[in-house]
């Protein structure tokens, strides 16, 4: 039989199961941790400074309620360099690349839309939840992600309320001529809508504080963040 074999502060026997070495490595990991005081990256999530807008408000709440971004904190700035070490960006830096988490709007050429009959262009809150939507709704619903239901979820969601937002903050007109409504929510609760989505600061908050729900939350959880 195989000896003991030292790690760190943990003495761990080959003989074991890969589960009890894991668990005696992460215990003995920890140890160094808090010897020398080291600690975890925080997770970040980068958006601009200055005037906020609901799409990016929007996008960030969304952001926080997935798993993996659900501890993290936000950060707001224009600097190049301070948005670099966020591990995911928001409606600033001029990069759609959704493998590396990068979610602007803003660049040149930009036509993203969602898709399944939807043609939109997207604002960071559309790309957020076109990317992660799904996931907030399976989490909502306790079902699993490819369930039918959620798939109808999503795209009822998006048809009533995200593309709303996504309309206004690329400055889509609601009717073109006669045509109908290029979105249904914004139809259905102009003065809302507009005030959500057009959000530019402390002063036009008023209409929102007898509300409740998610939209409310997000907005001031975000500026608590200013």
């Amino acid at each position: 039989m195989l000896g003991p074999v030292c790690c760190g502060r943990a003495v761990l026997c080959l003989t074991q199961t890969p589960v009890a070495i894991s668990t005696r490595l992460l215990a003995a990991r920890g140890m160094s941790e808090m010897v020398s005081g080291s600690k975890r990256k925080p997770v970040r999530i980068g958006t601009h400074s200055g005037t906020f807008h609901c799409d990016e408000a929007l996008g960030c709440f969304m952001l926080k309620q997935t798993s993996a971004f659900r501890e993290c904190e936000i950060v707001r700035s224009r600097d190049s360099a301070v948005l670099s070490d966020c591990d995911v960006i928001i409606d600033v830096g001029g990069v759609y690349e959704p493998n590396n988490n990068r979610f602007d709007h803003h660049q040149r050429g930009f036509e993203e839309v969602f898709g399944f009959g939807f043609n939109t262009k997207l604002s960071s809150a559309g790309l957020v939840y076109k990317h992660f939507g799904k996931e907030l709704i399976a989490s909502m619903m306790k079902l699993p992600l490819d369930h039918p239901d959620v798939q109808i979820v999503y795209l009822q969601v998006y048809k009533n309320f995200i593309e709303s937002v996504d309309a206004i903050d690329n400055g889509v007109k609601q009717y073109d001529t006669d045509a109908p409504a290029r979105s249904v929510w914004v139809a259905s609760v102009p003065q809302q809508t507009v005030a959500l989505a057009t959000l530019p600061g402390w002063t036009r908050q008023q209409w929102c504080w007898n509300m409740e729900g998610p939209v409310v939350t997000c907005i001031i959880q975000y500026m608590v963040s200013a």
